[in-house]
């Protein structure tokens, strides 16, 4: 977990002058100097009372709703104040709205279910953008609203596109008259403390809608019986939204239960299954295969039973790619294959084709180059030598023609091990206190940032490597993030074998060498020592800057002068080894140095 260091304590207010003394008034008739004593002990216990009240309900975390912010309709309507914990100077720096006001609605739930869907048309000029950076912003109306608390409103769907890489957040919001309605449950990070709605007008986001038929049902049905599996709902595919913009899915069948048309992508990227939804988002759903289990791959091979889990997923550098490992027509030519086992047994399903394949020849380039791509890792894990006789042994691959006439490879577990990037952390040392822009792109995308991500980190850092997020004041000591990236770098199989109570000694030893110091090394070492303690030996290796900068770009705003990326890997050994060490060859630091350290997380 990333470090989050308490904010600093901010200067005390300066000491007010004292009132000058004021001549008493003189006292009614009739009341004496006792009564008076009465009145006043009362109204100070009046005055003390409310102001406890108001002090303990500013401390609360709940919303205190009283009768000035219910509105005609019933609705609880909470102001949500504008923020600028580090300084207008400095969030008008970072391109913050600073007068923008944020309105958040909660009450009863409403359905809208009679919406008038339409092909969508470009607004030229929407309400939800500041008309002075509406430019890349996407907003498309697509639909009105025929009945209920929203009658007569339209709906739209907007594209908040993002500062650095990535696709940006996709919004529906209702609108009349000019006021922007956000639908919070369809909405991605609708607050204003999120860095892409920096260009927003002021707008309100209602928290009690719900749009039933853009909620994709959890399953879809072949008309032969082929159940399909939702994995998200409203999903934009390779970064992008709305279904319209895409020319290379073809119309597959339509499910009978939903009536919705699935579709199928021409050229197999994700190995996904698509729905397009009325607001022109997609849902996106996969085909489990009814034979592969944890339990194993139930089929034969060569006459044996297999009792082995055969991979069966698309897996690149740290982690799974595409739902299918499906093989291409320009990859594989299939009058190189031959039926060498079958299905034994199909879960729920009954298949038309139970036909197992392998290669003709022993020498198909597909085999050979599997055999220079994963023979390394096994000869670490195992710390055996992979003949080529000992890999054709393992049947280490094999393929099965799914309903849908895709071609799925099967790989041995042996030699295609699931990993995750882990921990990678990202440290900023300016020259002098600077606003920093962080966008950082796993292609596999994250499974956890800290702080926040939203569409990229924009800190203020210190020369001693502080850092204070400019969304909330929050200070850090490093940003953080994990998830998966596929790289196109070879196995690295030199590299240093160690014990378990040789690795911290390594590490702080290589790291130093690699340009680390002081207390990069000691948060890599805190993390990842306890992580190499289970096994008799370790295999240890980098991989610098190439790797990441494959897998993972990183952009900086204001440019670095010195980036230095590191990687580490390991494997677990049941007996020493020898390897081929490791050539370093050490940076140097200079200027505005990033700095970023990271590991494969063995799952």
């Amino acid at each position: 977990m990333s470090k989050k260091l308490d904010p600093k304590t901010p200067p005390p207010e300066a000491p007010q002058a004292p009132a000058p003394p004021q001549t008493p008034a003189p006292m009614p008739p009739g009341i004496t100097p006792v009564m008076w004593a009465g009145i006043g002990g009362a109204f100070i216990l009046i005055v003390a009372v409310g102001l406890a009240i108001g002090y303990f309900a500013g401390q609360s975390t709940d919303i205190i709703v009283s009768d000035e912010n219910i509105n005609d309709n019933n609705q609880h309507v909470t102001d949500v104040p504008k923020e600028n914990p580090v300084g207008e100077t400095q969030a008008e720096k970072a391109g913050i709205n600073v007068d923008q006001e944020v309105t958040e609605i909660h009450g009863d739930a409403i359905v809208l279910d009679d919406i008038a869907w339409q092909e969508y048309v470009d607004d030229e000029n929407p309400f939800i953008f500041d008309a002075t950076a509406r430019d890349g912003f996407m907003d498309r109306l697509i639909g009105v609203v025929n009945t209920g608390e929203y009658a007569g409103y339209e709906v739209h769907i907007a594209t908040l596109v993002s500062q650095g890489m990535g696709s940006g957040n996709l919004w529906t919001y209702l609108e009349k008259d000019g006021a922007p309605i956000v639908v919070q449950k369809y909405s991605a990070e609708t607050g204003k403390e999120y860095w892409a709605n920096e260009s927003l007008v002021s707008y309100t986001v209602d928290y009690r809608v719900s749009i039933p038929e853009i909620e994709a049902p959890a399953h879809v049905k072949t008309p032969e019986g082929i159940v399909l599996e939702r994995q998200s709902n409203r999903v934009g595919v390779w970064g992008n939204v709305l279904f319209s913009e895409f020319e290379d899915l073809i119309p597959l069948f339509i499910d009978d239960q939903s009536g919705f048309e699935v579709f199928q992508e021409k050229v197999v990227n994700s190995a996904a299954f698509f729905v397009k939804l009325p607001d022109g988002t997609l849902a996106k759903y996969k085909y489990r295969i009814p034979f592969q289990s944890d339990a194993g791959t139930k089929v034969t091979l060569n006459g044996e039973p297999n009792f082995v889990s055969y991979t069966s997923v698309g897996i690149g550098g740290c982690g799974p790619t595409s739902y299918q490992d499906v093989v291409l027509e320009d990859q594989l030519d299939r009058s190189d294959l031959k039926k060498i086992g079958e299905v034994t047994h199909s879960l729920g399903t009954k298949l038309e084709n139970t036909d197992i394949l392998g290669f003709k020849i022993f020498k198909h380039p597909m085999l050979s180059e599997t055999f220079e791509m994963r023979a390394s890792g096994y000869e670490v894990t195992t710390g055996e030598e992979l003949s080529y006789g000992d890999f054709l042994d393992l049947t280490p691959l094999f393929f099965w023609e799914d309903p849908f006439g895709r071609l799925v490879r099967f790989t041995h577990p042996s030699l295609q091990p699931i990993a995750e990037c882990g921990k990678p952390v990202i440290y900023l040392y300016p020259e002098e206190t600077t606003d920093v822009s962080v966008q950082v792109a796993p292609n596999g995308g994250f499974t956890l940032t800290e702080p926040e991500y939203g569409r990229g980190w924009n800190v203020t850092a210190e020369p001693n490597g502080q850092l204070t997020n400019l969304s909330d004041g929050t200070q850090w000591s490093y940003l953080f993030w994990e998830g998966h990236a596929e790289t196109n770098i070879a196995t690295e199989r030199r590299g240093f074998v160690v014990a378990p109570g040789e690795v911290e000694e390594m590490l702080e030893e290589k790291l130093s060498a690699l340009g680390l110091q002081g207390q990069e090394i000691a948060d890599f070492t805190e993390f990842w020592v306890p992580k190499m303690q289970r096994y008799p030996y370790y295999f240890v290796t980098f991989y610098t800057n190439e790797f990441l900068d494959s897998g993972a770009p990183l952009k900086v705003d204001p440019q670095p002068d010195t980036i230095i990326r590191i990687m580490m890997d390991y494997k677990p050994l049941m007996r020493e080894i020898d390897v081929e060490p490791l050539p370093i060859v050490t940076p140097e630091r200079n200027g505005f140095t990033v700095v970023e350290w990271g590991g494969v997380l063995r799952k």
